[in-house]
């Protein structure tokens, strides 16, 4: 059984999961936030759309009481996208509660209360039903790595094959196109409130990478402040943020007083960023005297910011991350990195096979 959430409340999210998990263990739960994210899913189809009232067109648009609807209403028009075949609307939002649609049922969620949760559970009871009647395969999950965006995908499955392959029809690696920070919380909110367990009754893990910039700190908090600290829904996922423990290059950049986000290009030391900039992929950073360590130390009045930085002692190859990566250049970054000889791909690659090595470790570790 295929289920889409579409639903701009982590914690709803967390609760409606929960609640499928405990009547079916055999479903595969997609979530997104938005209305335009939700298009693009429902191009493939679902058994059930779960649908709040209040949502953004898009993500980072401030909520739109129309968003629900519109929802809806482009599943009836457009015949690019496939219809589920059930929609419930489950909302918190009371003045928006009437006249949603002639068709399709609408409830009233609130986190205390169980109503919801038995009407819930008798659609689910119809639903399991008529799909045990049909053919369909039954999707297992299997221990995921989700990702930022599709070019940390595509690394990490050649890290896989080069440094670990072994693992390779083991675990799952997953991003979409654009999909950010927000969307790999998403995920580990989903997969750790489903709760699943293999044939030996033991939980399957997922781990989400982070890039270490506000985004990706922000989206870490987020899930902290979603999935309950020591519960079982946290035993089910593990978040990884980028660092210099991997990135060991950058330690010399810290210690003189930069402290750069690091993502995923970061992590490839200065020979990769030489051709970088040869190339014209580069982009100024904006905001450069966010990246002080200690803004104390930079006397405004005497001294430009350039100046300052150009007194910390910075080697040329270390001045090289004081640019970035542009996104529309990251795929051409990423295809000149796989496009080098095996060797010297592998040596480029051993930052990155460090990350993964923990994520690995993260979900094959023993349960307490």
């Amino acid at each position: 059984m295929k289920i889409l959430i579409v639903d701009d409340s982590n914690s709803k999210v967390l609760d409606l999961v929960s609640s499928i998990a405990q009547f079916e263990s055999n479903v595969e739960i997609d979530s997104c936030r938005d209305c335009i994210t939700a298009f693009g899913k429902l191009t493939t189809k679902y058994d059930l759309l779960l649908l709040d009232l209040l949502l953004p067109l898009r993500s980072g648009d401030d909520l739109s009481d129309g968003g629900g609807k519109y929802i809806i209403k482009e599943v009836y028009r457009n015949f690019k996208l496939k219809p589920p075949t059930y929609i419930l609307c489950i909302t918190q939002h009371d003045e928006h509660f009437i006249d949603f649609h002639p068709v399709w049922r609408t409830i009233k969620y609130s986190p205390g209360e169980t109503e919801w949760k038995d009407t819930l559970t008798d659609l689910l009871k119809y639903v399991v039903r008529q799909h045990a009647s049909d053919n369909r395969i039954i999707i297992e999950k299997m221990p995921s790595i989700y990702f930022e965006g599709k070019v940390d995908e595509q690394i990490y499955q050649e890290t896989l094959r080069l440094y670990f392959p072994e693992y390779i029809d083991k675990i799952r690696l997953k991003a979409e196109k654009g999909a950010g920070a927000d969307w790999v919380t998403r995920q580990l909110v989903v997969w750790a409130s489903s709760l699943p367990r293999d044939e030996n009754s033991e939980y399957i893990k997922c781990v989400g990478i982070y890039d270490d910039d506000s985004k990706g700190i922000e989206a870490i908090e987020q899930l902290h402040k979603t999935i309950p600290k020591n519960s079982a829904e946290q035993n089910c996922i593990k978040a990884l943020k980028y660092s210099t423990r991997c990135a060991k290059h950058l330690i010399p950049i810290y210690k003189k007083g930069i402290s750069l986000p690091i993502t995923l290009e970061e992590m490839f030391e200065y020979k990769y960023w030489i051709h970088a900039h040869e190339m014209g992929w580069v982009e100024a950073r904006s905001n450069p005297d966010m990246l002080l360590k200690d803004p104390g130390g930079w006397d405004k009045m005497k001294m430009s910011l350039g100046d300052h930085i150009a007194s910390l002692g910075f080697s040329k190859n270390e001045k090289l991350y004081f640019s970035k990566i542009s996104a529309e250049n990251k795929q051409a970054f990423c295809d000149y990195i796989l496009r080098l000889a095996e060797e010297e791909r592998k040596h480029a690659l051993e930052p990155i096979s460090i990350m993964l090595q923990d994520a690995i470790g993260a979900m094959f570790k023993p349960t307490n």
